[in-house]
């Protein structure tokens, strides 16, 4: 079971911590349904992974172009609406431009656009992972954007806003997707286990949401896919949390914390060797650290710089966490903190 793909939100309102986003997207399709005016060729959506930028890109194509849309929302019933929630839609095209990168991959996306729509009122391509293209495919976007065929639009979503060229960025309407809020996160996943084991969520079940939105450093895709790791172990509590993805904590991040501040290399090492076996995710606990760090900054101000420093060498850490030996990196990473 994918509970990303399986529970994917239909509607604007269960689109998480965007409502900055999707409010004017919903706007702006009741002044061109009942004004009559005109919609931006291109969007770009911006956020890191797991915020609803690819659900809010299907949202946004799905209401364009149903025809029984009640106040800017899809009445997810129609033939187009279920057309595109399955992904069949001959009108809305998905692109994953991590795989279809080159000068050629975008003069076929533009000859696919040629044609009028065959059910909807819009043409609609979605360019994941955007900042991908290379910088012939990117101008060859460019050129598209400049003289735009009619009735097409374009949504463009990256998690690197920096790669994509100023002037494609001109000629898009740019909306920054948010970390979703850990108190969100958790609600959601409180209510998918409801809706998947029909059962209310028990305290233990409620303590291991609250520690898997906490891991899931803002992204509720993260966070579903470790709801779903427990779900298929039959154990969603705190116990089944760390068999599943390590001890981690406060206690332990603390013992870290005062190890590096006391330069006791020796300590780090003993005490990570005891934990490894434990650490199964090391990202996600290097992050969590991170996060440990951040929490203390307000609480000991005069030793800012330090823990900035700390920061700096997690930073470089998960920077080179796609080496195949993360968890010797971890170790190093520690050391490193400790100098």
């Amino acid at each position: 079971m994918s509970i990303t793909s399986d529970y994917r939100p239909q509607a604007w309102e269960d689109v998480l911590g965007q409502g900055h986003v999707t409010d004017i997207l919903q706007n702006a399709i009741r002044q061109n349904v009942n004004k009559g005016l005109p919609l931006p060729n291109a969007y770009l959506f911006v956020g890191v992974r797991g915020t609803g930028k690819t659900t809010s890109a299907r949202l946004l194509a799905k209401t364009l172009n149903c025809a029984n849309k009640v106040d800017a929302q899809p009445c997810n019933e129609c033939r187009t609406c279920a057309a595109i929630a399955e992904g069949k839609s001959l009108d809305v095209k998905e692109f994953d431009m991590a795989s279809n990168r080159g000068i050629d991959d975008v003069r076929a996306i533009q000859d696919s656009v040629q044609y009028a729509p065959t059910g909807g009122r819009y043409r609609i391509v979605i360019m994941d992972e955007a900042h991908q293209m290379t910088s012939q495919a990117a101008s060859a976007l460019l050129k598209i954007l400049e003289e735009p065929p009619k009735n097409v639009i374009f949504i463009l979503a990256t998690t690197e806003l920096q790669k994509i060229l100023p002037t494609i960025r001109s000629r898009c309407q740019v909306h920054s997707f948010r970390k979703i809020d850990e108190k969100l996160i958790s609600s959601r996943l409180q209510s998918l286990c409801f809706t998947i084991t029909d059962k209310q969520p028990d305290d233990e079940v409620i303590a291991a949401c609250d520690l898997i939105a906490k891991s899931s450093d803002g992204s509720m895709r993260d966070a579903e896919g470790r709801l779903s790791s427990l779900l298929s172990l039959e154990n969603i509590s705190i116990e089944g949390y760390k068999n599943t993805f390590g001890a981690g904590g406060k206690g332990t991040f603390k013992e870290f914390l005062e190890m590096c501040l006391n330069k006791d290399r020796a300590g780090i090492i003993l005490e990570f060797d005891r934990i490894s076996q434990d650490i199964s995710d090391p990202q996600g606990w290097a992050l969590d650290l991170a996060n440990f760090i951040f929490s203390q900054i307000a609480l000991d101000a005069k030793n800012i710089d330090i823990y900035l420093g700390l920061l700096d060498v997690i930073e470089e850490y998960l920077r080179a966490i796609f080496n195949n030996q993360p968890v010797i990196f971890l170790k190093l990473m520690l050391l490193r903190m400790a100098r």
